[in-house]
């Protein structure tokens, strides 16, 4: 059991926990509130302004999406009017057309345009409700400060942010716009499949009345039709087959008319087929017409796509009798105001009636579908020509049967949004490009699409793969090979004119490898797993967005590239970039997006900031990032990604893992990179989930967050860190490093320095996680709570090789390491200096066993001052010590720490807090003098296997040849009498206590004594220095060093001549 204090501290833990999240959301609130917010905060958009970025919109493409532009803007009004807030903007465009704005910058500038339609119009009305309801939602959404902590909605807000600066700058002049020619800016991927511009009712002509279409069999009916089945009580009707005033069809049935009329399909007769159906809120039964009244073929080609006045009635007809089967097979409630029926069924039956082999009908719920998984669903399908039916919700809460049909035929991008087409089903009128919302938010019950029917195959079945082929510039690559290898043997397909390939009707559930081939291209392969699209489900089995990209083993990054106009802008590039060293990317993100699989980026010396320098994704690819050299410290310190995120502009340096298509394995690496200033709620320097990158050589320093000041891993993470850095990272709990929920890191060569936490751990802390440290070094690390060098609480497996703990501090307990229901194992480390305002100063355990073996702890203090529970205090636990040196009240007695081998003599250390005076600095010097009591005393059978192959000498299964310092270990000193346990007959020579091994200086071959061999050695690196062929930084012993072996190493060396060859002090 905890003891009461703390128990009180968790409690204050738990309050001053809960009282953060209330301040911090009320000062993020009343930032994004605030005048001079900065980015990501909220920028109201005058009407000014709106006006614009409409103009700027219009100025960037005169041909957007097909559609001519040749029209100027005409009046922009706030909706809603008056005294309330206003929601967006409706830019009216003459003569005809319009744009909705929103009227806050994180949302992108226009989210609807359509070339057609009128403020006065129904079919506009319907658009600027759904926008006053979605443009609601969506600021709500980056209004909550959790959502501001994803990754994906800070890019998408600071993305908006930038679009509404540039638009609004192409705007500026003033006077009449319009488009001017520039060059286009849209990217039409699929252009609207559906010609067909169908409606509910009938045909407007100049006549009056308008000419019955697709009501013309609709309800009441025509009693003198000895084909018309229907029950007598509907024969009493006004109306007859034909009349204007005959009820609408109905949007599912004209969105399943406009689907099958596009597919021809069926080619056959579907039956006379009965259905119950409602008539003003009356049941009653009706039956399928099929083409000719008997439930024949239907007569695709009297079907006209825009139908007129001119057309014959047979046109009418023939449209009007797919209208009413489709209504009829979905149970539709007929009224003269409107004609509803849910979406399900004509999924349903679109199979059962109308000989389609294969439909699936996705909703979530009631709730929005829009997101990654929408494009999965929706894009395959445009992208395999295929057009789908959305169910699109009006306002808050809206039932399906009441919203609206319509169909989604067609996507593209402009200046990088991605927009759908959709025909409302409205006789062409209220057609809209629409900006669906890819981002969303949590705590929200949202409606905007609540249906979909997708996959609709007249034959076959299963699943669509889709995706780009690309050239190394992004560019799109026509009439490239495409190849998908699984299921039933190879398919083959070319890239169409926009680089688009699809493989549709593939097997569900199952492994599929893509390539791409065209003369004077190599692209990268892909591995694509299809799901199953099954009905009722948010997700489907399609996969949209494999891009195969043509392979770019290498590219370089520059800061300031010599043809860059503006260095220190990366939205502004060379126009010639293309990744080469004399045309490099001034984005770390455009290398790492333009890299194949397995190569690398090099990022060359400078300091990176802004978009695409930081929040940087290796978006799943298995590839090396580095500077130009990561063994030099000097490339390392002037390689800089500087996140310059704050409390109200939070970035953070290198995320991995944020979602599925960023996770990465061990064959990742960073390397030789300083990160500095990031700011955010976890992992300030780097952030892992569900992510494995090694990383090495890099220096983390100056970054802040929440959770893991340096870095924070999460959720099975499995990172490798190799010889870096942490330096004055600040976090809530783990200043340098935060593990939590069953990750497990390895540290070799890592040092830990001037790190600080408000709660718990300067250093590391590991919740529910498991570590490996070897040749590390945590040094001044501070926190007012547990643990300054390191925490570790809960279950996990916890063993730390060779390590130093130095000069930590903690105002509790544990200011080395505290342990709190965990059981670490401590082999050859080295606690001193350290001092807890509790219990601990070296090491603090509660409610575990830990074991320690071959250590030296000393001169760490607590609140008792320097005694033996100083460097060990045990609280309800128990610990194992073996073969260590731990202080007590009075050394060199015959009353040691239990356990064998243990010593309590001063282990003689060179000089603990260097000189400086200051124990936890880099100066201190923790070695072991000649004649220490340490020496030849430890336990070799206690050093573990070199799993991770220290020497490089391909031997896992020796044990750890090497100390903190890299020297050897093992090494016999002649004058001192062994006292430890050797391991014979391959270690004879016995393992000091402690971190460090003791040698004689100019002992340059670790045999105990310093002699010809030498000489021999230090004669055959004489007069070099690093990089020449003969260079051993061993002999490198004057002092300090300097990187050059001459007189000053030599005299060292004769300073030591023989010296283990006499009696110790003689």
């Amino acid at each position: 059991m905890e003891d009461e204090e703390m128990r009180g501290k968790n409690r204050l833990y738990q309050e001053r926990r809960k009282w953060r999240y209330i301040i911090s959301t009320f000062l993020i609130l009343w930032l994004w509130s605030g005048p001079g917010s900065g980015r990501l905060q909220a920028n109201e958009v005058g009407i000014d302004r709106a006006q614009r970025a409409a103009q700027g919109w219009l100025r960037s493409d005169n041909q957007l999406w097909g559609a001519d532009l040749d029209r100027r803007i005409g009046k922009v009004i706030p909706y809603p009017g008056g005294q309330k807030e206003v929601i967006y903007y409706i830019a009216t465009l003459e003569p005809q057309g319009f744009l909705i704005l929103p009227a806050d910058d994180r949302m992108e500038p226009v989210v609807c345009f359509s070339q057609a339609g009128a403020l006065q119009d129904r079919e506009v009305k319907f658009w600027l409700s759904v926008a006053a309801y979605d443009l609601k939602y969506r600021r709500a959404c980056f209004q909550d400060p959790e959502n501001l902590q994803s990754p994906q909605v800070r890019k998408a807000v600071l993305r908006a942010e930038q679009k509404w600066e540039q638009l609004t700058a192409w705007g500026e002049d003033d006077g009449v716009v319009t488009a001017q020619g520039v060059s286009t800016i849209s990217d039409v991927r699929v252009a609207p499949l559906t010609q067909s511009e169908w409606g509910q009712t009938t045909i407007n002509c100049l006549t009056d009345p308008n000419i019955g279409c697709y009501n013309y069999y609709i309800p009441p009916s025509d009693p003198g039709d000895p084909c018309d089945f229907w029950v007598s009580s509907l024969h009493s009707g006004p109306g007859s087959y034909g009349h204007h005033e005959n009820y609408p069809c109905g949007c599912v049935a004209t969105g399943m008319a406009q689907l099958m009329y596009f597919h021809k399909h069926p080619q056959t007769g579907i039956g006379k087929k009965q259905f119950q159906i409602y008539v003003n809120g009356q049941p009653e039964w009706a039956w399928t017409r099929g083409g000719d009244g008997l439930g024949g073929s239907y007569k695709w080609s009297d079907m006209t796509a825009v139908p007129n006045c001119t057309n014959p009635v047979s046109a009418r007809q023939a449209i009007g009798a797919l209208c009413y089967d489709a209504g009829v097979s979905v149970n539709m409630r007929y009224s003269k105001a409107a004609s509803k029926a849910n979406l399900y069924p004509a999924s349903r039956e679109l199979g059962a009636t109308f000989l389609y082999n294969n439909s699936v009908y996705g909703q979530n719920g009631g709730s929005d579908m829009t997101g990654p998984a929408f494009n999965d669903m929706v894009n395959t399908n445009l992208d395999f020509s295929h057009p789908v039916i959305l169910c699109i919700a009006e306002y808050e809460g809206q039932e399906e049967a009441d919203a609206h049909a319509v169909l989604a035929d067609g996507y593209g991008y402009h200046g990088g949004t991605l927009y759908h087409h959709l025909n409302m089903g409205w006789s062409g009128r209220g057609n809209v490009w629409y900006h669906l919302p890819l981002v969303s938010g949590t705590g929200y019950f949202y409606q905007l699409v609540i249906g979909c029917i997708y996959n609709v195959y007249p034959s076959g079945t299963g699943e669509i793969i889709s995706g780009l082929v690309l050239d190394q510039n992004g560019q799109p690559v026509s009439g490239a090979a495409v190849t998908a290898q699984g299921p039933g043997g190879p398919c083959q397909t070319t890239s169409n004119s926009k680089g688009i390939y699809v493989f549709a009707k593939l097997s569900s559930n199952s492994s599929f490898a893509l390539g791409a081939a065209k003369s004077g291209y190599s692209f990268a392969a892909r591995q694509v797993t299809t799901g199953t699209s099954t009905d009722f489900s948010a997700a489907s089995g399609n996969r949209w967005g494999v891009d195969l990209v043509e392979q770019m083993n290498l590219c370089y990054v520059d800061d300031n590239a010599p043809g860059d106009p503006c260095w220190y802008n990366p939205l502004i590039s060379d126009p010639l970039e293309d990744g080469t060293i004399q045309h490099p990317f001034d984005a770390i993100q455009e290398g790492i997006d333009a890299v194949s699989i397995g190569g690398t980026v090099i990022v060359l010396p400078g300091s990176f900031t802004g978009k695409g320098n930081r929040d940087i994704d290796y978006r799943g690819k298995i590839i090396t990032v580095r500077s130009i050299d990561p063994n030099d410290p000097g490339v390392v310190a002037a390689t800089i990604v500087d996140s310059q995120g704050t409390a109200s502009d939070p970035h953070q340096g290198f995320y991995f893992g944020d979602d599925p298509n960023s996770y990465v394995d061990p064959n990742a690496v960073l390397a030789g990179l300083t990160i500095i200033n990031g700011h955010i709620h976890s992992g300030g320097g780097i952030y892992c989930v569900k992510s494995s990158p090694t990383i090495i050589n890099c220096v983390i320093k100056d970054n802040t967050a929440d959770y893991g000041g340096g870095m924070r891993n999460l959720y099975y993470s499995r990172p490798i860190l190799i010889g870096c850095t942490f330096r004055n990272n600040t976090a809530y709990a783990g200043g340098a490093m935060y593990n939590d929920d069953n990750c497990n890191v390895t540290m070799i060569r890592c040092d830990f320095i001037d790190n600080y936490a408000d709660w718990y751990s300067g250093g590391i802390i590991n919740v529910y996680s498991s570590g490996y440290l070897i040749n590390c070094r945590l040094l001044g690390n501070t926190t007012p709570g547990y643990g300054g060098g390191m925490h570790n609480c809960y279950t996990g497996t916890l063993t730390v090789i060779n390590c130093l703990f130095s000069g930590n501090t903690a105002g509790t307990n544990g200011a080395g390491m505290s342990n709190y229901r965990i059981d670490p194992e401590l082999i050859n480390c080295t606690f001193g200096g350290n001092q807890a305002g509790g219990s601990g100063g070296g090491l603090y355990n509660e409610e575990c066993s830990a074991a320690l073996d071959n250590c030296i702890l000393w001169g760490n203090q607590d609140s008792g001052g320097t005694d033996e529970t100083a460097q060990i205090h045990n609280n309800a636990g128990s610990v194992t010590v073996t073969y260590s040196c731990v202080q007590d009240a009075n050394p060199n007695d015959a009353v040691i720490y239990p356990g064998a081998g243990n010593i309590d003599d001063d282990p003689k250390f060179k000089d603990a807090d260097g000189g400086d005076n200051k124990a936890g600095t880099e100066d201190d010097n923790l070695r072991l003098k000649q004649g220490s009591p340490c020496i030849d005393a430890g336990n070799n059978l206690e050093v573990p296997a070199d799993q991770e192959d220290l020497d490089e000498d391909m031997n896992n299964s020796e044990r750890i040849p090497r100390d903190l310092d890299g020297r050897p270990r093992f090494i016999n000193d002649p004058l001192t009498f062994n006292k430890g346990v050797a391991d014979p007959p391959d270690y004879w020579a016995i393992v000091d206590m402690g971190a460090y091994e003791f040698s004689y200086i100019g002992d340059f071959n670790f045999d105990g004594y310093v002699d010809l061999s030498d000489y021999a050695i230090l004669a055959w690196a004489w007069k070099t220095q690093p990089g020449d062929a003969r260079w051993n930084i061993q002999c490198d012993i004057s002092i300090p060093p300097d990187d050059k072996i001459d007189l000053r190493d030599l005299w060292r060396f004769c300073q030591n001549w023989l010296i283990s060859y006499t009696p110790a002090g003689s």
